[in-house]
């Protein structure tokens, strides 16, 4: 994931890589409990530290609450959660994943999650989303300024169909492209 989180600031878009088990850790330390659950876990029975492990990291509440306000201070557009094996099964991550967007809907509104951004541009639909993010254009925005439908944009970030040389023309303008990097419809 690192190397992910490299790559994708390297192209110009900001990550915030957060570690699922530190990020455990540092609600055990904020609350008090992380001295003392490393005193006595060799003592306890291994169901009650797993009892007291999973009300710590409540996904629904004080975990996904670190992540929000992690995420409210970073200017990042790529969110990226590692350690996910590291704190199995006292925090499942498809839970803490679905309550993560349910709590950030509002990153919906201006990138399709239908689609990952491209690493490695494959396709000319991968070039166009990549271009549109690096822009800081949601698919409206872009639509609006480019006098095409959403449902237009959309085609052509899922390879759908080809822009037309006029079409091609508009975007290069608007997303500042170089127009031989686009293989147009004729």
């Amino acid at each position: 994931m690192p190397a992910l989180a490299t790559r994708l600031s390297n192209q110009g878009i900001a990550v915030l890589l957060l570690n699922i088990f530190d990020l455990t850790i540092e609600l055990l330390k904020t609350e008090g409990r992380w001295e003392r659950l490393i005193e006595c876990e060799p003592k306890i029975p291994k169901d009650q530290l797993f009892k007291t492990l999973s009300n710590v990291s409540d996904a629904e509440g004080h975990l996904v609450s670190l992540i929000a306000s992690k995420l409210a201070a970073s200017p990042c557009r790529v969110l990226l959660l590692t350690g996910v094996g590291l704190v199995y099964p006292f925090i499942r991550s498809h839970i803490t994943h679905r309550t993560v967007l349910v709590n950030f809907d509002h990153f919906k509104q201006r990138f399709s999650p239908r689609k990952l951004i491209p690493v490695n541009v494959k396709t000319l639909g991968d070039y166009l989303l990549l271009k549109r993010i690096e822009a800081d254009l949601s698919q409206p925005e872009l639509a609006f300024r480019s006098g095409v439908t959403v449902r237009r944009i959309k085609a052509w970030e899922h390879d759908k169909v080809v822009p037309s040389r006029a079409e091609g023309k508009v975007l290069a303008a608007v997303l500042k492209l170089e127009l031989q990097a686009l293989p147009v419809k004729t």
